[in-house]
C-alpha cells in the first residue's frame, strides 16, 4: 500500500512484538520556510510493518481527536501491556492534555479517565518516555501557549501511575536554583535509564530562540511519597552541535544514540552520535557522519544545489523524525522534515554495515539524492 500523505508533527511508537512502527496524527500542509503549514491537523493512524516493508491505515472504533505535536511512548513489560501511550499536543481547538492508550493487541483506542484533578498543563511539543520498573510515564518540558505564536515554555516535569490502573498524575519535585536544572525549552529529546530511575533531557531551543547544547539527568526515587529529585547537568564539550528537532533512542545496553535535527549552520542533521550512561556518563562520540557544508549560500530552505556533499547512502536530512530502538538491535527512522519538504520514508542503521532504507518517499527529496545531474539548486 503507498505510505501516508507527507506531514509533520506527527507522534508514534515503534512496537517490538509486532515489529511494525505506528504513526498518528501530524499537521499534512507542506512546510513553509521549514515551518508546519499550521493547517488542520490529522487524526489518521498508519502502521508500517518491517518484515513486510508496509504501510496499512489502520481504522480503530474510537479515535482521539486530530491533533500535532502530541507525546508519545510504548509501555510494556512488566506491565503485562503493550499499549502507545499519547499525551497532549495541539488540536483544532487548542492545546490538549488528555491520555490516550492505543492497544496493539486488540487494535482500538481508549482515553484513560485521570484520577483526581492534578494533572499536567495543555501543551504541545513535551516529550515523554517509560518507566517499566513502576509503569510510569514521564513527561517533561513542552510548549503551553495557546497562541502558536506566542510560545510558552515549561521545564517541568510530571509522573503519570499506570500501575494497578490508578492513572494519577504527580509533579516531580526538582531541588536547586534555576540555573541548576534545564531552561524552559521545546524540540528537545528525552531518553530513560530504568537503573537507576534517569530521565536524559538535552538540546532544543529555550525562550529567546536560543539552540541548546546541553545534557541533563534527573535522578528521581519514586518509592519515596512525595518523591525526590535533582539535576545533573553534563557538558558537551565535543560532541552534537546544538539542535533543534532531533531524535534519541535508548538501546537498553547503556547507550543513548542521537539521530539528525537541526543546527544553525547546516540546518536539517543526519549525523548519529552516542552518549554512554551508567554511573559514569562517558562523551559523546560520532557513530555515522552525515553531510557536511561544501559551501554558504542562499537562505534558510533556499539553499543552492552544491550547498552540501552529500553521503549519498545515508537518509535525506532531517528534524521531527520518528526514531526507535527495536530488534534485532537496529535504530529506525520514519518520516521528518528535510529542506525540501516533509519525508514519508523508512530507513533502518544495521550497525557497522550503514544504512538501509526499507522504503522510499514519495516526496521531499532533495536533487542530489534523487540522483539527478545537473542540480542547479539544492530542491527541484
Amino acid at each position: 500500500m503507498t505510505p501516508p500523505p507527507l506531514r509533520s508533527d506527527t507522534t508514534g511508537v515503534f512496537d517490538v512484538l509486532t515489529q511494525s512502527f505506528y504513526v498518528f496524527g501530524g499537521d499534512p500542509g507542506q512546510p513553509l520556510s521549514c515551518a508546519p503549514s499550521g493547517g488542520a491537523p490529522s487524526g489518521d493512524l498508519w502502521r508500517y510493518t518491517i518484515a513486510c516493508k508496509y504501510w496499512s491505515q489502520l481504522q480503530p472504533m474510537t479515535t482521539p481527536p486530530a491533533r500535532t505535536g502530541a507525546a508519545s511512548a510504548h509501555e510494556g513489560y512488566p506491565a503485562n501491556r503493550n499499549r502507545m501511550i499519547m499525551f497532549g499536543g495541539r488540536g483544532a481547538s487548542g492545546l490538549l492534555n488528555d491520555v490516550w492508550a492505543f492497544d496493539f493487541a486488540t487494535q482500538n483506542w481508549s482515553q484513560l479517565q485521570i484520577m483526581g484533578t492534578t494533572m499536567p498543563a495543555p501543551r504541545e511539543h513535551a516529550t515523554i518516555v517509560y518507566n517499566s520498573i513502576y509503569d510510569q510515564m514521564i513527561v517533561f518540558g513542552g510548549n503551553a501557549g495557546p497562541d502558536p505564536a506566542q510560545p510558552m515554555l515549561l521545564n517541568d516535569i510530571w509522573m503519570l501511575d499506570m500501575s494497578m490502573d490508578k492513572n494519577a498524575w504527580t509533579q516531580l519535585p526538582v531541588t536547586g536554583t534555576g540555573a541548576q536544572q534545564p531552561q524552559p525549552r521545546i524540540g528537545h529529546v528525552s531518553a530513560y535509564d530504568d537503573v537507576p530511575q534517569v530521565l536524559w533531557v538535552g538540546f532544543g531551543q529555550n525562550m529567546g530562540g536560543t539552540y541548546l547544547r546541553d545534557m541533563w539527568a534527573y535522578f528521581y526515587d519514586t518509592s519515596m511519597m512525595p518523591p525526590v529529585g535533582k539535576w545533573t547537568l553534563h557538558p558537551i564539550s565535543d560532541g552534537p552541535s546544538a539542535r533543534i528537532g532531533a531524535a534519541i533512542a535508548n538501546t537498553g545496553s547503556g547507550r543513548i544514540i542521537l539521530f539528525g535535527g537541526r543546527d544553525q549552520d547546516l540546518g536539517p542533521l543526519n549525523d548519529i552520535w552516542n552518549f554512554s550512561t551508567g554511573p559514569s556518563a562517558k562523551p559523546w562520540m560520532i557513530e555515522v557522519a552525515g553531510d557536511t557544508k561544501l559551501m554558504d549560500g542562499g537562505s534558510v530552505c533556499m539553499r543552492p544545489g552544491n550547498f552540501v556533499t552529500p553521503v549519498l547512502t545515508s537518509p535525506e536530512r532531517r528534524s521531527g523524525m520518528l526514531f526507535a530502538f527495536g530488534y534485532p538491535g537496529f535504530p529506525y527512522v520514519v518520516g521528518g522534515q528535510g529542506d525540501c519538504g516533509d519525508l514519508n520514508d523508512v530507513w533502518t542503521l544495521l550497525e557497522g554495515n550503514g544504512w538501509l532504507q526499507l522504503d522510499k518517499s514519495t516526496d521531499g527529496v532533495s536533487c542530489a539524492r534523487a540522483m539527478k545531474t545537473g542540480c542547479t539548486s539544492l530542491c527541484q
